[in-house]
């Protein structure tokens, strides 16, 4: 019989990227050479592959081909399994060692060939088993984070562009969107079913330069005088009324005023602000006042100007410790909640 040789050229693993997705096989190349040295082109060959440790833990068979140069492609774990199961395989025992047997003629009458250590690239394998019995997560994808729940490790899918991660009541971290700046003020619905939404702060260079309602002794055209606690709690026409003031109060001659530091506010967002009028102020301590009132408890205390007109001495300001309403005078400092629609 013509001896032949068998010339191990390399092994590699194919890549992966997650335990879900390793391969449960590795290549493996070889030259078969005849005993002269030359090489076996384009011939059937039949090949066997033992995998041991302490014993065989593996074994299985390929017939194949060699291309023009001699050279043999194989896919360990993809052959004809004979004994065991490949992906069964404990990587993590003591070393495995590779032996190849060939018949050169493509049959099953097989001579070992060779016998050699198997190297570190086919533990990746083991590293993904290692993986699997962590306990960590199989199916991670590029961003997924990674934390533990108290009994196991779990993955937090990756959030959408622009979400923040914040961590939950329970716990536990969680995605959550970006909260809209209109989602930060505070809503108040008045009696026509319109909404409001009011600043979470007072505005104002507080607590020493509050403002005035401004304009003492002064009319202001277009805005109507309401002598009633009962007509103050029907204006609802505070952005009317703020543009009202403005107009004609201009720059107060440098005293601040609460309508104009309304409509100049730049906050959360939005330039559109303005001074409430009478009855969205009381809806605002109606919903947002004391809670033993029936409010929800944003604005416990604190004495706020309204822009509705009580006279050319007094303009209405309401009390949120209480709920009171009455006329203060224009040039009394108090306090300023700008809202807008």
């Amino acid at each position: 019989m013509k001896k032949t040789s068998f010339t191990l050229i390399l092994f590699s693993l194919l890549a992966f990227t997650a335990k879900a997705q390793v391969p449960q096989a590795f290549s493996y190349q070889a030259v078969v050479r005849d005993a002269t040295g030359q090489i076996l082109a384009n011939q059937n060959v039949g090949l066997k592959i033992d995998l041991i440790q302490f014993d065989t833990v593996y074994t299985e068979t390929h017939t194949a081909t060699t291309n023009a140069f001699g050279l043999v492609n194989l896919e360990v774990g993809r052959g004809t399994a004979q004994l065991g199961r490949f992906d069964t395989i404990d990587w993590s025992l003591e070393a495995i060692y590779i032996q190849v047997s060939l018949d050169a003629t493509g049959g099953s009458n097989y001579e070992t060939m060779g016998f050699s250590e198997l190297l570190s690239v086919p533990y990746a394998l083991y590293t993904a088993q290692s993986a699997e019995e962590s306990g960590l997560p199989a199916d991670a994808q590029t961003g997924d984070l990674l934390y533990y729940d108290g009994t196991a490790w779990q993955r937090l899918p990756a959030g959408a562009p622009g979400d923040i991660l914040t961590m939950g009541a329970d716990g536990l971290p969680a995605w959550r969107p970006i909260p809209s700046l209109l989602d930060t003020l505070l809503r108040v619905i008045l009696p026509n079913g319109d909404a409001i939404y009011v600043s979470p702060e007072p505005h104002g260079p507080f607590p020493t330069g509050t403002p005035q309602w401004g304009g003492f002794g002064i009319t202001i055209p277009n805005l109507p005088y309401l002598a009633t606690e009962d007509a103050a709690r029907m204006d609802f026409d505070g952005e009317t009324n703020t543009a009202a003031i403005v107009a004609h109060l201009g720059n107060n001659d440098g005293i601040l005023y609460a309508a104009k530091l309304c409509a100049d506010l730049i906050a959360y967002g939005f330039n559109d602000w303005y001074l409430p009028a009478g009855g969205e102020l009381n809806a605002m301590y109606q919903q947002l006042g004391p809670i033993n009132n029936g409010g929800g408890g944003q604005m416990m205390t604190g004495i706020y100007w309204s822009s509705s007109h009580s006279s050319f001495l007094y303009a209405w300001a309401q009390e949120f410790d209480n709920g009171n309403q009455y006329p203060s005078f224009k040039d009394e400092l108090s306090g300023c909640r700008c809202v807008r629609k």
